[in-house]
């Protein structure tokens, strides 16, 4: 049996893993489709008021800055882009699904806030060298540890030894995972987005963001890289449970990307002011 084989024996076999219903379906689908239209958008969400009425309430947060309120979804394709409103409804999806589970408590709001401010330093990281659809990189940023929810509805006591064990002796939580030599939570990732049909770009950056050289030549390398280089910058302004201090940016990804280390400065700044604006992606 190969990896790939033995991480999807593990989901398979674990009932409660979340599945997407239809509306949820429906919106990959459309996210999926090159061709798709923000009419199909919205005739898709409009099915779902919930879901509806929080992408809404994310498209007027202070995070995107404009002065007059969105009052549908056709006005928020206009203002913020078709693949920004695609990609909250993306996020309203995956909190829905993966950071409601009552067994997890707090560590819940401690994943999502990492993987807000992941999405954000992604974006801006994007900015900085000069990347055309910085979008992408804020949904990337977002998804990037979705593995590590798997893992804790798989084995909620694995992800306990990892944390003790990371702290203990103050090594990252992917290399406690690596040591321990127990299922990690890159390829659990990588199986959900593969079982939710996400598109190539998120499950490239949650399969390889601790390992980045290990995608090789691809389209999308780019794109694994920023968000390989902001997952460490974000553990460094607000690290997670596990020890981070040991996490560092492969040079090739930096050189790759073009970044100066004077760039590190201006992202951390420019984060934690956009950090400010971004108190709706806690309230959903």
């Amino acid at each position: 049996m190969d990896i790939d084989q033995e991480y999807t024996k593990y989901i398979e076999e674990f009932e409660d893993l979340p599945t997407l219903d239809f509306i949820h379906q429906k919106v990959v689908a459309v996210v999926n489709d090159p061709t798709s239209s923000a009419s199909d958008l919205n005739e898709i969400i409009s099915k779902d008021p919930s879901l509806s009425s929080r992408i809404l309430k994310l498209a007027n947060s202070a995070y995107y800055g404009f002065p007059k309120s969105v009052t549908s979804l056709t006005q928020a394709v206009v203002i913020l882009g078709f693949k920004t409103v695609k990609n909250l409804a993306l996020s309203v999806m995956t909190y829905d699904k993966l950071f409601k589970n009552p067994r997890m408590g707090e560590k819940l709001k401690t994943l999502w806030f990492h993987a807000v401010n992941t999405a954000v330093v992604s974006e801006i990281v994007a900015e900085t060298v000069g990347y055309p659809s910085k979008e992408d990189l804020f949904i990337c940023g977002l998804l990037h540890d979705v593995g590590k929810n798997v893992l804790a509805m798989i084995s909620p006591e694995t992800v306990e030894t990892i944390l003790e064990l990371s702290k203990k002796y103050r090594l990252p939580f992917y290399e406690v995972e690596t040591k321990l030599e127990v299922p990690n939570h890159q390829n659990f990732g990588n199986v959900l987005c593969r079982k939710w049909n996400l598109p190539d770009v998120i499950t490239l950056s949650v399969s390889f963001h601790h390992t980045p050289l290990e995608i090789g030549k691809n389209p999308n390398a780019d794109v694994v890289y920023m968000v390989h280089v902001a997952d460490v910058i974000s553990n460094y302004i607000h690290p997670d449970q596990s020890w981070t201090g040991g996490l560092k940016i492969e040079e090739k990804a930096w050189n790759t990307l073009g970044l100066k280390p004077s760039a590190v400065r201006r992202i951390i700044k420019e984060t934690k002011e956009r950090m400010k604006n971004s108190k709706d992606f806690f309230e959903l």
